[in-house]
């Protein structure tokens, strides 16, 4: 796995990658230099898009994702990319989504968990 950093306006966030694409995106105070190599091209496509975002040109990242969780965990994650830029949602209402209207409190925990 590789390590890059992103300083965005709303403060640091930590970029985990493996096989080219995004296992994981968390803000953070520390900042390991020594990770931050600038010149990798997956890193730099994901500074582009962070650019964007940030800079309201862009409502979606268009990067590969790698969803490393149980199998329900996947099912909520992969759910939560159908949610449009600016909507909200409640746990409840994600269960449904999934089919699964009884499940909201490991909805919830699905997202607590959600690198």
């Amino acid at each position: 796995m590789k390590t890059n950093f992103y300083h965005s306006p709303i403060g640091w966030i930590k970029l985990c990658a493996e096989n080219e694409a995004l296992r994981s995106l968390t803000f953070t105070e520390t900042l390991e230099k020594e990770d931050n190599n600038p010149s990798d091209a997956f890193f730099r496509h994901c500074h582009e898009q962070l650019n964007h975002y940030f800079a309201g040109t862009s409502q979606t990242l268009e990067l590969p994702i790698i969803f490393l969780g149980t199998d329900f965990q996947q099912q909520v994650w992969h759910e939560l990319q159908n949610v449009k830029f600016g909507e909200t949602i409640s746990y409840d209402s994600l269960s449904k989504r999934i089919g699964n209207p009884k499940a909201i409190r490991a909805v919830a925990n699905a997202n607590a968990c959600n690198p």
